[in-house]
């Protein structure tokens, strides 16, 4: 997440585990030199070397101009180390008085700047008071902001185990005392050979850092990835290649071979742009520690913001509010009050509506058209920023980055906090119904429920294959209660929704093929031709409206159907080897009819389009009308006629045979004709009762008479 546009993006993890006391700051020279001005260890060295008066033919001295001339030649810093020149030093000057003059020259001023060391306090304090702050600096000016913090040095460390004696600023080469005459108690840590003990030979210091890495999440400021403490450290701790876990630093973005020397030492860097005095860097830390400060009303400003909606928004505000609803109490709070966030922002938190293919709103006037990117309204400050599309370009897709954030995919946080009841069981309740979703997601629904009297929530769950039932059942609760003058047409669509997401979940080809394979088996029966009907029953089909564009309507008081989903009817396709026996036509018949008879009042219910385009039952071959005739209305009327057609043609037959054995007389022919037809009088009309006397008439056996 950015606090601000230009500034460095700070994971959601080591965010979230700030608030929660969990991570330990850890601080170089870059934090005294940032607004302090005090010295680096590079610029240390150079005066430390100055105020002995060391001549310059000493090795010290050499090897100094050196690591500068390769800088500067090159660009490429760490070839040298610092504490090896402090080593040289050793040999001509005693360390006693090595230390008195680092610490002179780190003595500040009578005016000092110390707001950047508030930051870092402000950062590194917990919500009970405790300050979970280590570094490197010898200077004071950390305590200077605040007389009454604890100063911990060697060899007296805290246990990193107790939370409790973790709790002040840990100097841990060393510290200055008071009047900066040299070091209070031990000696620094300067020179090569006092780093190898530190870190390596005995290695007190690695032991304690790798504690710290063991229980906290340790954050690096100040540092460059070749300073001696990260070199020793790291490398002492990271003895195999890859990630250590909980680890960041901060780095000047512009130098790309630190970036690389940071991940090589296992430590995610966050980059950002270096510019004078680094302050993008410490404006970003500078709003992270108002923050820290006063979360609620960092969380109220950033709801407050996205109340104006996400197209109003820059993409770095729109990943303030992405960030919120990545954790339970983010979602929560974004979702409380009578006047949520619209549910416009489900189009940022789905990345399907964020990648949208650009369109044209083909509902407006030709002078108002205008070419909408859907990336430009809800794309995030973290999201891969995808090429541009043609607007001419019909069929130019635009595909999803498989890192895309989306706030409907379980997190880590998520995945941590699951309960039994998240989990699908073998028999029992868990057996026949959803599992739950975890705490964030449940808050989303209830987000979901909030808004869904808003047209865009209709808008973006016609996209969707479903929802989970509990956020369903939410939805119909909160309709039901509501007592809007919109909600009408607002609950006709939900209805609407929840009806195809629950026919939807069944595949009408997949049932088909699997009661083929039962019928061979076991043959037909009136159970099965109940279950065949069903299968190729139409129903309506919800599709996303795409007539207005990619971005989903406005709310207004006459809103319309039409404008938040397209409703069409569904019909099932057939397979085409599947033959009904003859002795089962009357029951399909009557089945596939109240098929017909729901297929009409679909057809009606949706404004009847479909009923205006039916093929002729018969092919007429001379005029082309075989588009007509595909699996719509139809084709399910042409099925029905063919099963009709065999009816006849199958009961006349069995007329024939009866006819040989009745007596040669008309009214008694017509008589059992009459009550054979009785039977199955209620399939069909008069019409086509009269339909079947004329063909009976022009049977062969019948012109007999």
């Amino acid at each position: 997440m950015r606090f601000l546009k230009d500034g460095p993006s700070i994971p959601d993890d080591l965010l979230i585990a700030r608030d929660e006391g969990r991570v330990v700051f850890f601080c170089g020279a870059g934090v005294s030199k940032a607004r302090a001005g005090l010295l680096d260890f590079f610029d240390l060295a150079e005066e430390v070397i100055r105020r002995l008066g060391v001549t310059s033919d000493n090795a010290a001295s050499l090897i100094l101009n050196e690591a500068r001339d390769i800088h500067k030649r090159t660009g490429v810093s760490g070839l040298i180390s610092v504490d090896g020149i402090f080593g040289l030093l050793e040999r001509d000057f005693l360390t006693r008085d090595i230390e008195e003059t680092v610490s002179k020259a780190l003595k500040p001023g009578n005016i000092v700047d110390l707001s950047a060391h508030r930051i870092i306090l402000d950062l590194a304090k917990t919500l009970d008071g405790k300050v979970r702050l280590i570094t490197t600096n010898f200077d004071l000016l950390f305590e200077d902001c605040c007389k009454s913090l604890k100063i911990l040095y060697p060899p007296k460390l805290p246990d990193p185990s107790k939370h409790n004696e973790m709790d002040g600023v840990i100097h841990l080469h060393g510290c200055v005392n008071r009047d900066y005459s040299g070091p209070e108690g031990n000696s620094f840590i300067l020179s090569s050979s006092q780093f190898g003990e530190a870190y390596l030979s005995t290695g007190w210091a690695t032991n304690f850092i790798k504690e710290i890495i063991d229980r906290y999440v340790v954050l690096f400021i100040g540092y460059t990835a070749d300073d001696p403490p990260i070199k020793y450290l790291l490398e002492a701790i990271n003895k195999k290649p890859g990630r250590l876990n909980n680890i960041y630093a901060f780095q000047d973005g512009l130098s790309n071979d630190s970036t690389v020397k940071w991940q090589q030492k296992g430590v995610e860097a966050i980059s950002y742009l270096e510019n004078e005095g680094h302050r993008t860097l410490w404006d970003t830390l500078s709003a992270w520690a108002e923050r820290a400060k006063n979360q609620d009303a960092w969380y109220k400003s950033v709801i407050d913001r996205a109340k104006n909606g996400p197209a109003q928004l820059q993409p770095h505000e729109r990943g303030q509010v992405a960030h919120l609803i990545s954790t339970v109490d983010g979602v929560r709070r974004f979702s409380e009050g009578n006047d949520p966030p619209s549910a416009e922002w489900l189009c940022v938190f789905d990345p399907s509506c964020r990648y949208g293919r650009p369109r044209y709103n083909i509902q407006l006037q030709d002078e108002e058209k205008s070419f909408i990117d859907p990336f430009d309204f809800y794309g995030l400050d973290e999201d891969l920023v995808p090429k541009k599309i043609d607007p001419n370009k019909h069929f130019e897709k635009r595909h999803i980055p498989p890192t895309a954030w989306d706030a409907f995919e379980a997190n880590r946080l998520d995945r941590q906090n699951l309960k039994d009841d998240s989990f699908a069981s073998i028999r029992g309740h868990l057996a026949m119904n959803a599992p739950r979703l975890s705490p964030r997601l449940v808050a989303i629904g209830d987000w979901i429920m909030n808004v869904a009297n808003q047209p865009a929530a209709i808008w973006w769950a016609a996209n969707q294959n479903g929802l989970h039932p509990n956020i369903q059942d939410s939805i119909q609760w909160k309709l039901r209660n509501s007592n809007e003058d919109s909600i009408s047409v607002i609950r006709n669509a939900w209805t609407y929704l929840f009806e195809f997401w629950k026919k939807k979940r069944k595949d009408s080809a997949q049932d088909a093929y699997q009661l083929k394979i039962i019928i061979d088996k076991d043959g037909w029966s009136n159970k099965i031709i109940r279950e065949l009907a069903t299968i190729y029953r139409p129903y309506l089909k919800i599709e996303h409206n795409y007539l207005d564009g990619p971005v989903p309507p406005k709310i207004k008081k006459d809103i319309s159907l039409r404008e938040m989903l397209q409703l069409d009817v569904e019909y099932p396709l057939a397979i085409s080897d599947l033959n009904i026996p003859d002795e089962w036509l009357e029951s399909s018949v009557r089945e596939f009819r109240k098929n017909l008879e729901l297929a009409l009042q679909l057809e009606t219910e949706i404004g009847g389009y479909g009923l205006h385009n039916i093929s002729p039952i018969i092919r007429d071959n001379t005029v082309n009308n075989s588009s007509l005739r595909i699996p719509d209305l139809s084709g399910s009327i042409i099925f029905f006629s063919s099963l009709f057609e065999r009816l006849i043609t199958f009961n006349i037959t069995l007329a024939n045979r009866e006819f040989n054995a009745w007596p040669v007389n008309d009214d008694t022919i017509f008589s059992h004709l009459r009550i054979w037809a009785a039977g199955w009088n209620e399939l069909i009309s008069d019409e086509a009762f009269g339909s079947f006397m004329v063909e009976l008439s022009d049977n062969a056996f019948w012109a007999s008479y």
